[in-house]
Order: structure tokens, then sequence, then C-alpha cells
């Protein structure tokens, strides 16, 4: 092969086809590149599934940190004898029992009007309103600008409008019908006595003070506060949100009972809502097993050609030694035992969970519910108790394997990072020692096809040489 400027003749004189050859060669040159990109792109593909785990293993860690907490573990409901007169919501603290409650009157919000006004749009004048409360915290002033045209709805819209409001007063004006003309009516938003105000007009004369005493003086609901009796104890409160007599329970007044009346609340354990949140605790753990379970397999096929031949395909993580180590890690938390103080509550098969032959949790709600209802107390003891519960236990491992800093996934995946970087290293140099390998290939075989062109030359001299001495 001969080479002039870079353009290959390759084999006019030997006849070889030197390019297919040395390509040839090249090309088994470039085996081990092609070995080590195959085998960097099975690490880019554990580095991208030891993301995927590490989401996995944070959200069973999340629902886990969860549930680790006694106080919360348990879920309640509180319900009343009698309906339409409260609603009932029970949190963390709550205490099962019965308790007895009367409601002989609602907090209610004050509301003040003004006198009825001919029309909505006769300008009242400019100033400054002063709101006063019960509590003196709540006052704010509303500046009534003249460029507003200081209409009843004008000064409407300047209290609601107000930054410092906030929701203390809401104003309105009303159309009362029937010609009887229009009223701004002004309710605070604030229940009971601490609602109640009164208004001024700074300067003290004029029409809009006019308006400020007629809203003073005309009183059309009276702030209250909420009286009922607990435990045949009368008791008092300024709105109608209690949420400090029954403990963990909060009652939204509705209606008042009638005069002598208690109604019975009834707070008790809600099995129905813990159970929800131990299904999604067993559904992210099968998550997991499912992924674990998958890496392990070897996917066999038969060879599409018609012969005996067998092609095995495995998956990245196969016998990954730590994606194995948390399997395992996994899997002796949920199958051990546990010091609730009810042996009937010591093992989680013994409260509807337990483990199928691939290693994924069965939940049975009934069973657990029943066992709730039991003794609720050692089920939530099965979960929480620190350092060696259910829960807490596999937060405290998930931590270990998923820590930012020194968690073994993040161990591992720099350990990922770090091989790439040494295969990345390894095909510089062997794509540098192939290209020199290259250039000694064409050069040769360009000396060679020279060599032989040069004979070539010789030979048919020599002939010519011969033919005409005949």
């Amino acid at each position: 092969m001969s080479s002039i400027q870079g353009i290959n003749f390759s084999g006019l004189a030997s006849g070889l086809d030197s390019g297919a050859i040395i390509d040839a060669l090249i090309r088994l040159e470039k085996r081990p590149i092609t070995l080590l990109e195959q085998k960097k792109s099975r690490l880019d593909k554990q580095a991208s599934l030891y993301g995927d785990l590490s989401t996995k293993l944070g959200k069973l860690g999340d629902l886990a940190k969860k549930l680790r907490v006694a106080g919360s573990f348990i879920d309640y409901k509180a319900e009343s004898d009698v309906e339409n007169k409260v609603r009932l919501s029970a949190g963390d603290g709550a205490v099962p029992g019965s308790y007895r409650l009367g409601i002989t009157q609602l907090a209610r919000n004050e509301v003040r009007g003004s006198a009825a006004h001919a029309t909505k749009d006769q300008s009242i004048g400019d100033g400054t309103l002063q709101f006063r409360f019960t509590d003196s915290d709540d006052d704010f002033d509303v500046d009534i600008g003249a460029a507003t045209g200081n209409t009843l709805q004008d000064i409407a819209n300047a209290i609601n409008d107000d930054a410092d409001n906030g929701g203390k007063i809401e104003a309105s004006v009303i159309d009362l019908g029937g010609g009887n003309g229009y009223e701004l009516v002004l309710t605070s938003g604030i229940e009971g006595e601490d609602g109640s105000f009164t208004v001024a007009e700074d300067s003290g004369f004029g029409a809009l003070n006019d308006l400020a005493v007629e809203i003073t003086g005309n009183v059309e609901v009276a702030g209250q506060n909420a009286i009922l009796t607990y435990s045949g104890v009368q008791v008092e409160r300024s709105t109608n949100k209690v949420d400090d007599l029954i403990p963990g329970v909060t009652i939204d007044l509705i209606g008042a009972t009638d005069p002598g009346q208690e109604l019975q609340v009834t707070v008790s354990t809600d099995p129905s809502k813990v159970a929800d949140k131990i299904q999604e605790f067993v559904d992210a753990y099968n998550e997991i097993v499912d992924f674990v379970n998958a890496q392990m397999k070897v996917k066999v096929e038969q060879s599409t050609t018609g012969g005996d031949e067998t092609q095995v395909q495995s998956q990245p993580l196969l016998g990954d030694s730590t994606l194995l180590s948390i399997q395992r890690a996994l899997r002796d938390i949920v199958g051990g035992a546990f010091p609730t103080g009810n042996e009937a509550y010591g093992l989680l098969s013994q409260v509807g969970i337990e483990a199928d032959r691939e290693g994924k949790l069965t939940f049975e709600r009934s069973g657990f519910e029943a066992a709730v209802t039991d003794d609720h107390a050692a089920v939530r003891d099965l979960f929480t108790l620190s350092g060696i519960g259910v829960a807490d236990r596999v937060w405290n491992r998930i931590d270990d394997f998923t820590d930012s800093v020194d968690g073994i996934i993040k161990a591992r995946t720099e350990g990922i990072g770090r091989t790439k970087k040494d295969i990345d290293n390894q095909i510089e140099r062997l794509e540098a020692r192939v290209e020199k390998t290259e250039q000694n290939l064409r050069r040769r075989f360009a000396s060679l096809e020279e060599l032989i062109g040069s004979l070539e030359a010789q030979r048919g001299s020599l002939s010519s040489f011969f033919q005409s001495g005949k």
C-alpha cells in the first residue's frame, strides 16, 4: 500500500487488500477497549440502580420515622351520642374514655351597623376611623382619605383593604329593601367577648364622626362567649373551637343542647387509620423486596438460529454484596421478636404481618385491627420501642444505608465512580496505543507496497532487456 498526501492506495502493487487487513487488525486491538466500555456501561447502570434503591429506601425510612413516634402511632376517634351539636376530631394525646358535655350557648361574633342612609353613594367625609376591641392588642385605625369619594361603599372597601385589619372587621353595605335605604354593617372577625369593639372618628366632629357614633350605638348582635358544662362544671370559652377540655380532642360547637341535657363524647382507638399507615409501610417495604429480587434473577434465552446455544443475561447488581447486606438487614428486623410486654403481640406475624417465600410482607388488615383493639399499647410498642421497635430499627438501619456522608450506598456509588475513572484512564491509554499501532501498520504496508512496486519495475526492465537482446 502506498500513501500520497494522506490518501491510501491499498494493494496497488501487491494485489493485497491491505486496508481490510489493517482494519481487521485494529478491530482486534480495540477489543479490550470495547470490553472496558461495556464494563463502564454496566457500572453506569449499577449507579443508576443504586439511585433508585436509595429513593425506595428513603420512602420506607420516612414512613418508619413517622411510625416510630409513640405519641402519634395510635390514631383515635371521638364520637358523640347526640347529633348536630358538635364536630369532633381526636389527635395526638387523646385518652380513651367517656366524657360528659353540655352546651348552654355558642360563642358569637359581634355585629354593629350604622343608621339607614338614603343612598350608598352619598359622600360622608374624610378622617380616621379608630377600631377599639376588648383586647387592645387587636386595635387598629383606618384612614378614610378625601380622594376615595367617601361613600358608604368606599368606606367599607377602605376598612376591608386596610393592611392592619387582617380580618378583624368585615365591612359590607346592605340594601335594606323596601325603600328603607342602605346600612354599613361591621362584623367582628374575632369570636366571643374578645371580639367586641367600638368605632370612633379621631376629630370628634363631622359626617364621618356621626357615622362612627351610629355604629358604636347600634349593636345588632352582641359578642358573647361559649358557655359549657364539662363533667358537671360550667366553663366559658371565647370561641366555638374548644381544644383544651377533653385531652387530645378538638370540639367544634355547632348547636346548644337542651336545658339540663348533656351529650356523651366517647374517645377510642381507631384501628382502621392505624392500619392505613401500616399498609403504606408494608407496601414501601415490598417495593424494596421486588427491587432486590429483580436484581437476583438470571435470564436465559435459547438461540434464535436453531442451534443448542443459549444466551445468559444477568442483572447489573446480581450478587452485589452491598445489596445483599441491605436485604439481610431488613429481613432480620421484620423477622425478629420484640419485648412488648405482651407475648401474644411480640412478633409481626402475630399482628397480621407475615413474610412470604419471596420475602415480601403480606398484611392481614382484620387481624391487625383486632390486635390494636385488644391491646393497642403492645402493638404500639412493637413498632415504637426506642432502639428495638420495628419502625425505630428500620429507620435507624435505613439511615445507615442512605446517609449522605458515610452511608453504605454513598460508599458503594463512590467506589463505582472511582472504578469508572480508572476505566476512562485505561481506555485513554489503549486508544493512544491503538492509534500508534494503526500508524505503524499503515507505514509498514506502505513500505511493503513501495518495495513490491520497485521490484516489479526492476523485473519489467530486465524483461525488456532480455527481449531486446534476442
